[in-house]
């Protein structure tokens, strides 16, 4: 009987203490882990919608800067005359998020999340006009964003270089 009381153990109410210590410390890693993992989420969103913005912003100033004249003004649709004579339109799908681009036929899209095209026509000295056979540079602005992010914009103005050398 003496070995008996010489054995040491936990007893109910310390092991009790143990595992809601424990159960705590594991609730407050998992709640850690999910704001870690939904700023990641987001983030990882933002970038995204980023990159749409900023290729579909390079895409359309390259073409536009080898444009040979513009074809029509409009605040939301670019429209222009190749070199080669081939006509393109940029423009955003009502709805979609879709910035489309058009030719020959073809739509293709040129970028997702897109919101909102802004676009301002410029003359040769620099100052705004609406009449596309003076547009001689476009500033282009695009606007994209997706649910629970904040809206992102990207901008540029684009000089059409091949009308010069026409």
């Amino acid at each position: 009987m003496n070995s008996l009381l010489e054995e040491r153990g936990f007893t109910l109410t310390e092991v009790l203490i143990a595992l809601t210590l424990t159960g705590l410390l594991l609730t407050v890693l998992a709640q850690t882990g999910q704001v870690a993992f939904t700023r990641w989420s987001r983030l990882e969103q933002e970038i995204e919608v980023q990159q749409h913005l900023n290729i579909a912003l390079e895409r359309m100033a390259r073409e536009l800067r080898q444009a040979k004249r513009l074809l029509g003004t409009s605040p939301t649709e670019l429209s222009f005359q190749k070199v080669d004579g081939t006509s393109v339109r940029y423009y955003l799908r009502t709805g979609s998020g879709n910035l489309l681009r058009a030719e020959s036929g073809g739509k293709p899209p040129v970028a997702g999340y897109v919101k909102r095209v802004q676009l301002a026509y410029y003359n040769a000295e620099g100052s705004p006009t609406s009449d596309p056979e003076q547009g001689t540079s476009v500033e282009i602005t695009l606007t994209g964003g997706a649910p629970g992010i904040p809206d992102q914009t990207v901008q540029t103005k684009v000089q059409i270089r091949a009308r010069s050398c026409l």
